[in-house]
């Protein structure tokens, strides 16, 4: 963990939230979002036990979902320290929540992180599209909790033009939520995130270990949303990213308001009041991933495809939703048919590499690949698995012995 990051966990100290608490956190308020968005999300609910059904269905790509690969695109994004030398350009956003943004500029800081996302755009409930991020770590010093699932999942309003991301980390124990929108009067963008510890025991309440507030500004005004449908939308919201931008953050008020960047803010700015928060200031570049980053990722998500768990198969797709975007999305008729050759590219080339590697995973039609204990999170289902095996090895074996009982009697 960078040591900015590591100074933003000291300045705060964990509590224990009630429920009307957590409702008052725009990021977990699952009640402005129709019930199928918000049971989308539930896999990501600070209530529910690491342990429970629930929470283990963040880790695996629901039917439906590798059916959406044609509308998906993906996104590269590199983050820096600021520079010292770039001028402060602080600001408060004006909603008590506080916020900073640093200039990008042409100075170069130390590396935090480098990653690839993967967005998937799965179904639409009343303007509220629910959708996957699927990323790819290369370099992570900026990481705020270790061991973070690959997989995390968003609702996107488009009449609101608002998005909340779930994610969980350390094998379900942790998760995180945030909620980007835009600030009012501007063209920068706020993300206030949470990290909450689960409770181990039911009926006991989470923990919030750190709330966040964050600003980014670009150097040029925000591109305005497609609003021809709720999925153009998401993807020219997402897509706004795309570019420079500065970016800072600081501690958000807890529930009650006691302490966070609102009071940190106006100290930093000179306005007096309590000490300034700990501030984490850097750059952040974002550009549209290559055919080769979109067949990689999408690879990642078919090795997380859902099992059913009477069968023990794969779930059929869903249907299609809306056109795809103009970008990146090439390789994915290669990727379907199991074809050697990526988009854009030869035999030889990385898209092809991914494409290839993922076709070989997978088992022929209508054949079943032998399924992977390791991979099962249900306890129950890895029980019934291995009596099903025992129970075919006992079986085989009585055949066996009566065929070779049958050749010894044949003259």
């Amino acid at each position: 963990m960078d040591a900015s990051i590591a100074q933003l966990f000291s300045a705060t100290k964990p509590r224990a939230l009630s429920s009307a608490e957590m409702m008052g956190l725009d990021e977990l308020d699952g009640r402005r979002l129709p019930p199928a968005a918000a049971a989308w999300l539930a896999p990501f609910s600070p209530s529910v036990r690491a342990s429970s059904p629930t929470a283990a269905a963040a880790y695996v790509v629901p039917p439906g979902a590798v059916e959406a690969f044609p509308h998906s695109f993906a996104l590269d994004q590199t983050v820096r320290h600021a520079p010292a030398e770039v001028p402060d350009t602080s600001r408060s956003t004006g909603d008590g929540g506080g916020g900073w943004c640093a200039a990008g500029g042409d100075a170069v800081g130390p590396l935090l992180g480098v990653a690839s996302a993967l967005h998937l755009p799965v179904s639409v409930h009343d303007g509220h599209v629910c959708g996957l991020v699927a990323t790819d770590v290369v370099v992570d010093k900026a990481r705020m909790v270790a061991d973070s699932n690959p997989l995390m999942r968003w609702v996107y309003n488009m009449d609101a033009d608002e998005l909340i991301v779930g994610a969980s980390h350390q094998g379900g124990t942790i998760v995180s939520a945030a909620m980007a929108k835009l600030v009012p009067g501007s063209d920068a963008i706020e993300m206030v995130g949470s990290i909450l510890q689960r409770p181990e025991r039911a009926g006991n309440p989470p923990r919030l270990l750190l709330r966040t507030s964050t600003l980014l500004q670009g150097s040029a005004p925000l591109s305005r949303v497609d609003r021809s449908s709720a999925v153009a939308a998401y993807r020219s919201a997402t897509c706004r990213f795309v570019g420079a931008f500065g970016s800072a953050v600081v501690l958000a008020p807890p529930p009650g308001g006691e302490g966070g960047g609102g009071a940190a803010a106006a100290a930093a700015s000179g306005d007096g009041g309590a000490p300034p928060s700990p501030l984490v200031a850097s750059t952040l570049t974002t550009e549209v991933s290559s055919a080769a980053v979109v067949a990689r990722l999408h690879a990642l998500v078919l090795t997380r495809q859902a099992v059913h768990p009477g069968g023990l198969r794969v779930g059929r797709p869903g249907r299609p939703i809306l056109p795809a975007p103009p970008w990146g999305t090439r390789a994915v008729g290669a990727l379907l048919a199991g074809a050697g050759v990526g988009a854009g590219g030869s035999a030889g080339s990385p898209a092809a590499a991914a494409v290839g590697a993922a076709g070989a995973a997978r088992p022929p039609p209508g054949t079943r690949g032998r399924v992977r204990l390791e991979e099962i999170d249900d306890p129950a289902v890895r029980a019934r698995i291995l009596r099903n095996r025992e129970a075919a090895r006992r079986s085989n074996a009585k055949r066996r012995a009566e065929r070779e009982a049958g050749s010894a009697r044949t003259p």
